[in-house]
C-alpha cells in the first residue's frame, strides 16, 4: 500500500507542477482521442531475478476525451503476449492483460506537444499455463491495477504521435497467495483527434 501511496502522490505532484507552467491551451482540449500503441512491460514483482516475464510486448489500445479545462477523461486495454519456456518435457506459458479506465492532465509543452501526466484504475488478469510432465496447470486469476503514468503526445492536426510510460500496480491471488505481478509498461503509437 506504501508503494501505492508513493506512486499516486508522485503523479499528484508533477501534475500540479506542470499544470502551474502551463502557458496555453493544450492542442488536445475539447478533442476526442483514439490511439493505438505496440507496447513492452517489464516484470517488477516478485522473482524479478528471472527471466519469466509475464508481460513481454504488447498491444495498447484506448480512447478518451479532454475537456476544455485540459482534464483527460478515457478507457483502454492492454494485452502483453508474456513469455513461454520449456524444461524437462515441461511447457509453461504466462501473460497479463488488463482494461480500465484513466484520467490525466493535458499540458502545453509547445504548439504542438502535449504532456499529460496520469492515472488508471481498472481489472487485470494473470494467467499460467503449465503442461507435459504427467501434469496440467492452468490458472487465471484477477487483480485491481493502479497505474500513474505520463503521457507525450505530438498533434499533427487530427492525427498525432504517442508515447506513454507507467508503473502499473497489481497484485494477484493465486491459491491461498498473493504476490506482486507489477510492472512498468512502455507503449509508442499513434492515434486520432476530432
Amino acid at each position: 500500500m506504501r508503494n501505492v501511496l508513493k506512486a499516486l502522490g508522485c503523479a499528484l505532484a508533477l501534475t500540479l507542477v506542470m499544470s502551474a507552467t502551463a502557458s496555453a491551451q493544450s492542442a488536445t482540449a475539447n478533442k476526442a482521442q483514439v490511439f493505438g500503441e505496440l507496447g513492452y512491460g517489464i516484470w517488477m514483482g516478485e522473482d524479478t531475478d528471472d527471466d519469466f516475464n509475464p508481460y513481454g510486448i504488447g498491444l495498447n489500445l484506448g480512447g478518451g476525451y479532454t475537456l476544455d479545462m485540459g482534464v483527460y477523461i478515457g478507457a483502454r486495454l492492454d494485452y502483453y503476449l508474456g513469455d513461454s519456456e520449456e524444461a524437462g518435457g515441461v511447457e509453461a506459458s504466462t501473460n497479463i492483460y488488463q482494461f480500465g479506465i484513466e484520467a490525466g492532465y493535458d499540458v502545453a509543452a509547445g504548439s504542438d506537444l502535449v504532456v499529460r501526466p496520469q492515472v488508471g484504475l481498472g481489472m487485470a488478469t494473470y494467467a499460467f499455463e503449465s503442461s507435459g510432465g504427467g501434469f496440467d496447470f492452468d490458472v487465471s486469476e484477477g487483480g485491481i491495477s493502479i497505474a500513474p503514468g505520463v503521457a507525450a503526445i505530438m498533434d499533427m492536426g487530427g492525427f498525432h504521435l504517442r508515447g506513454d510510460l507507467r508503473y502499473s500496480i497489481l497484485s494477484v491471488d493465486v491459491g491461498d497467495e498473493s504476490f506482486d505481478a507489477s510492472g512498468l509498461l512502455l507503449g509508442v503509437g499513434a492515434g486520432a483527434s476530432f
